[in-house]
């Protein structure tokens, strides 16, 4: 499969909620976790967060963290994709009001959690806006014995 095949079968699938079929091109095909997959910039785990889709995220997530062990910094560089709006996975998952997703997101790398979008919006802003009263927990999400507050960044 090519790359604008993988695109284009990522995006059908993402579309009808066939998560399986995504989770499969993702262990198959490493290359499709940075494939941006709608015309405003999302990755499948973009919208796999936006649907509320917690285990195909965790799928999801631990297919791109095991593809990274041959390059450390490849999880950071998937998961620090932004929309076009400046959103990451992160942003999303506060948005929807997602603890699971959030934590899931941040273990894996917690400075995202200070990540701002073109609105310099942070994930806990984004989720205070949204009402999502159960995010804000992440501001003092505890990674090594530090804190990595959601509300600060540059």
């Amino acid at each position: 499969m090519d790359a604008e095949e993988i695109k284009k079968t990522l995006f059908n699938s993402a579309m009808k909620g066939e998560w399986d079929k995504v989770v499969e091109i993702y262990e198959e095909f490493p290359e499709a976790h940075h494939t941006r997959i709608t015309r405003t910039g999302e990755t499948a785990l973009h919208v796999a967060v936006s649907d509320g889709q917690e285990d195909t995220v965790e799928d999801l997530l631990d297919l791109i963290t095991a593809a990274a062990e041959e390059g450390s910094n490849r999880t950071k560089a998937v998961l620090e994709i932004k929309n076009d709006s400046g959103n990451t996975p992160l942003h999303y998952a506060a948005s929807v009001g997602s603890v699971r997703m959030c934590q899931c997101i941040a273990q894996q790398y917690p400075l995202l959690v200070g990540a701002r979008n073109i609105e310099r919006e942070t994930p806990l802003f984004i989720a205070a806006l949204h009402g999502k009263k159960d995010i804000p927990n992440l501001a003092n999400y505890n990674m090594s014995g530090g804190i990595c507050l959601i509300a600060e960044a540059e």
